[in-house]
């Protein structure tokens, strides 16, 4: 083999080994392909969100359906206001349910996912 045909032969592995590595980057940091361009928005309140944060990923039977988007604070309920976005293959399945966080126990008349 010529010296140009191994060099690009070695360029072609780095560069195989840089994507993998960056891969494993994304999977490991809980990143992966989730895009929430194909998906609806679900709205809930807590009483106590624990350790909640934006971009944590929404679970059903232990099936990553969505992400936390954003979580804000109610100031005239004193509740956690928490947004999702749920991916369209699952449209419908969550709507009118009543979902716990942590601990956390829902006041009666906090509102259901909307």
């Amino acid at each position: 083999m010529q010296r140009t045909t191994m060099d690009l032969w070695v360029g072609v592995f780095v560069l195989a080994g840089i994507g993998a590595l960056l891969l494993l980057a994304f999977k490991v940091g809980n990143l992966g392909t989730y895009s929430s361009a194909d998906s609806y928005t679900l709205t809930g309140s807590f009483e106590n969100i624990g350790g909640l944060k934006v971009k944590a990923p929404v679970k059903g039977a232990g099936v990553v359906v969505g992400r936390v988007t954003n979580i804000q604070f109610n100031t005239t309920t004193y509740d956690a206001v928490v947004t999702l976005s749920i991916d369209n293959r699952y449209e419908g399945s969550f709507r009118g349910a009543v979902y716990r966080y942590g601990g956390g126990r829902r006041r009666d008349n906090a509102e259901e996912w909307r």
